[in-house]
């Protein structure tokens, strides 16, 4: 493809924006929900989303999914881990949550895959759980 091609195909394409977020199920969910035609890319390691006014409707979709958290709910989780711990050599704390390093369990990914806000860190190969998750991870953590 000529130069000139390129830059015609470029002016042709749509415009487009992109925004990336950690994994979680949920929050997935509701991206799909409010952007139906936003895509994945795995060249960009992001979502792309159509339109000219994309970049203001992700700007608010973020604001919007930062208020979903509490304010305070980080320091509740602290709260609740130090008043109950959790006790397993499975289960490291860290200054952003919790770290999960497992064998292998179908059973222990679908559960933690439950856990709000958990994501998979692919570079340490363990699971990260904030603290404003720790309830949902106390409850199911007989299962993990």
């Amino acid at each position: 493809m000529t130069d000139d091609n390129q830059e015609q195909a470029e002016a042709d394409r749509p415009p487009q924006e992109t925004v990336s977020f950690t994994f979680d199920r949920m929050t997935v969910a509701r991206f799909r929900e409010t952007f139906p035609y936003a895509r994945w890319s795995d060249r960009l390691q992001a979502w792309t989303v159509p339109g000219k006014t994309a970049r203001k409707r992700i700007d608010r979709w973020l604001a919007t999914e930062a208020d979903r958290r509490k304010p305070y709910e980080e320091e509740r989780g602290r709260d609740a881990f130090e008043f109950e711990p959790i006790l397993s050599p499975y289960l490291q704390v860290f200054d952003g949550g919790f770290r999960i390093r497992t064998p292998y369990s179908r059973t222990v990914v679908d559960e933690l895959r439950q856990v709000p806000f958990a994501r998979w860190n692919g570079d340490d190969k363990v699971w990260e759980i904030p603290f404003a998750s720790y309830d949902d991870l106390q409850h199911r953590w007989e299962t993990i």
